[in-house]
């Protein structure tokens, strides 16, 4: 068996799965335990990593200068004026 067949037989669930299924069993029990530790250990990894990341990441942060700008253009190219989106809400609340 190639050395590229083996480690893919290693990362892959289905793999394990396969080879517990299979009545032959004793002569791939030792990719079995590898796949399991080797799909066990990247969960682990991968968890670890995320929980590293995503504080990082979804941190709220202040607006600039330039973005507040930006949006009050923004909000005032697609609503008006703040005169006009006055008298809209009165029309609106009546």
């Amino acid at each position: 068996m190639h050395t590229e067949d083996r480690l893919v037989e290693i990362v892959c669930l289905l793999a394990s799965s396969r080879v517990a299924s299979s009545r032959r069993q004793a002569s791939k029990a030792d990719y079995f335990y590898q796949s399991i530790l080797c799909v066990h250990g990247m969960a682990w990894a991968f968890l670890l990593a995320a929980g590293l990341i995503v504080p990082r990441t979804w941190q709220d942060r202040a607006e600039s200068a330039g973005k507040m700008r930006l949006r009050q253009r923004w909000l005032q190219w697609g609503h008006g004026s703040a005169a006009t989106r006055g008298s809209l809400r009165r029309r609106l609340l009546e």
